[in-house]
């Protein structure tokens, strides 16, 4: 085994600490060491809103596994708000019906027997 000299006049001497060799407790299940992490980028999913809006709640954390449908922040919008309330506005007057589970995305004119009926 090589020896290592560290001569006493050495800077390096001064921030050596000698001492007998004893037993410890060492944890194992714990290692620090100098390392850079790093995401990897075909698992990362951009989140874009269709709407623009303040941030209220964030209902996940990073790492977390999230499922399709599942919400991610709640969002305080005008923009949305308005686009709602025009829509329910519609819908209420008979103006637009659903014709799926997404009303924004497939609202079409709705039109009565009697509206396709007169001259």
């Amino acid at each position: 085994m090589p020896l290592v000299v560290v001569p006493t006049d050495s800077p390096r001497f001064k921030q050596l600490r000698i001492e007998p060799v004893r037993e410890q407790a060492f944890p194992t299940d714990e290692v620090t060491a100098p390392a850079r992490v790093t995401i990897n980028p075909n698992r990362i999913s951009r989140v874009l809103p269709p709407v623009q809006g303040r941030v209220l709640s964030v209902s996940v954390k990073l790492g977390d596994a999230v499922a399709e449908g599942q919400p991610l922040v709640t969002l305080n919008s005008p923009d949305a708000d308005a686009a709602i309330s025009t829509y329910l506005q519609a819908e209420a007057t008979g103006l637009f019906r659903v014709t799926s589970g997404c009303p924004s995305a497939t609202a079409s004119p709705s039109f009565t027997e009697t509206d396709s009926t007169r001259p």
